[in-house]
């Protein structure tokens, strides 16, 4: 088999976005050396020049090059050229220099009108999404910093370490980029304030579907969607982001009609809990459980649930022997919904805990994790969150619903980007008092101590 050459990556690919793809998936698996080279001063002077001539190159001569390499005599300037051929025989250095120069100079151009999605797979770059917080906040490091040691250090981005084709892929949606920048993107220095919203009874459920080894088909015993309104209401004005724990509804698109009909009486941004769903439209049929996210009163992505809970009570009992959420297996994706300076993810619950989730909204950027979940325990949530908060700048936070024989419950998690553990990550519990408070207020501009007020 012929050994890759640039030439021939850049033959395969199919757009410049596909082209810097498969150049990172090449230095990744080639960092060790690339980085030897790199200690040879001439070779460090040859991967920059190319740089830095890919980054002042224009991006309409690279959409003609995809797929092309014929064209690069005609197409490049003489000095480019001259710097490709002469970093030929040290591959994957040429690869390293013209990734370095489109993550600079090429790519961010590009997102910059990039209205669709984009599946990260092996190798992708990803740029940093990095909110201006205020001078006053007390904040961890930016990703940039993190980075510096990597292969694209100071060039803004970094690599994607996972495929596409595994069980949970990451797909950055710039659709809404405009509208999430504005709310999430701490423009004047300020995050927007978060509501995590606890009506009567939602830590109540009945699964309608039980064999001896799963349940499914759950719903909310005693929630009334009609109070899950009113409180959403009560929050408009109050915070601009609001956040329903795991099956509060009867079924994902319980909110839709409201949502839609009366936009302004509602906060900007709604995870609108979760619910099970069957789809049996395709073959096998599928069995999710899904949270909706609405964004001005539209509907702007969804997330499906996939690491399924694993119950050991029931209803208050104690079971013989655990019994699984009966999720179906299909691939899952988590859309993260992208801007230039935010990027916000919804996981439910377990996702939190899953092998590999964390370590995927680490590498796509996540600096907005919003997590409705129905859980009696705390378990690993703080480790994910505060990786965020520490890795990404990001704020999380964990609207819970915890069951009614729960020792020590907690309904809400949340997590900033400041230093040291005491003032990066805590729980909240119900106040104890004889007024029913079910509404919460986290403000993430403020220190942890005084960020939750309850409503």
């Amino acid at each position: 088999m012929e050994p890759f050459t640039f030439r021939s990556l850049l033959d395969e690919a199919h757009s410049i976005e596909n082209l810097a793809r498969r150049l990172g998936d090449v230095c990744m698996i080639q960092e060790a050396e690339l980085k030897a080279m790199e200690r040879t001063v001439r070779l460090k002077r040859l991967a920059s020049m190319l740089a830095i001539h890919v980054e002042n190159s224009e991006p309409a001569a690279w959409a003609r090059l995809v797929g092309h390499s014929e064209r690069i005599e005609t197409t490049l300037g003489g000095p480019l050229v001259g710097l490709l051929n002469s970093a030929d025989i040290h591959y994957p250095l040429d690869c390293l220099g013209v990734l370095r120069g489109l993550c600079r100079g090429i790519l961010p151009d590009l997102y910059e009108s990039f209205e669709d999605s984009l599946t990260l797979d092996r190798g992708s770059p990803v740029p940093f999404a990095i909110r201006p917080l205020g001078d006053g906040f007390e904040k961890t490091p930016k990703q940039d910093t993190l980075g510096s040691s990597g292969l694209l250090g100071g060039y803004g981005h970094r690599l994607f370490e996972y495929p596409k084709g595994a069980s949970v892929q990451v797909r950055l949606d710039f659709s809404e980029r405009v509208k999430i920048d504005e709310l999430l993107g701490a423009r004047d220095g300020l995050l927007p304030k978060i509501a995590t919203i606890h009506p009567s009874g939602c830590g109540q459920l009945d699964p309608q579907t039980e064999t001896d080894t799963e349940f499914f088909d759950v719903v909310p015993v005693a929630v009334d969607i009609n109070e899950v309104v009113t409180l959403l209401e009560q929050v408009k004005g109050e915070a601009e982001v609001a956040v329903l724990p795991e099956l509060c509804l009867l079924h994902p698109g319980a909110l839709e009609g409201v949502l839609a009909a009366e936009p302004d009486a509602f906060p900007k941004l709604v995870i609108a809990s979760s619910a099970h769903l069957r789809d049996e439209n395709g073959e096998p049929a599928v069995r999710a459980n899904e949270s909706r996210i609405y964004l001005e009163g539209r509907r702007v992505g969804f997330h499906r649930k996939c690491k399924p809970f694993v119950a050991r009570r029931l209803n208050g009992k104690e079971l013989p022997h655990p019994m699984t959420e009966a999720l179906t297996g299909e691939q899952k994706a988590i859309t993260v919904l992208s801007g230039e300076l935010s990027r916000l993810a919804v996981v439910i619950c377990a996702d939190v805990n899953h092998d590999s989730i964390p370590q995927k909204l680490l590498a796509a950027g996540v600096n907005t994790l919003l997590v409705p979940s129905h859980t009696p325990k705390r378990g690993g949530f703080s480790g994910p969150i505060g990786d965020l908060a520490s890795r990404c700048q990001g704020v999380s936070v964990i609207a819970n619903a915890p069951p009614d024989e729960s020792v020590n419950p907690f309904h809400g998690m949340v997590a900033v980007p400041r230093p040291g553990p005491e003032g990066q990550t805590r729980t909240y519990p119900l106040p104890a008092e004889e007024d029913p408070t079910q509404i919460a207020i986290f403000d993430p501009t403020v220190p942890l101590g005084e960020a939750i007020s309850w409503r």
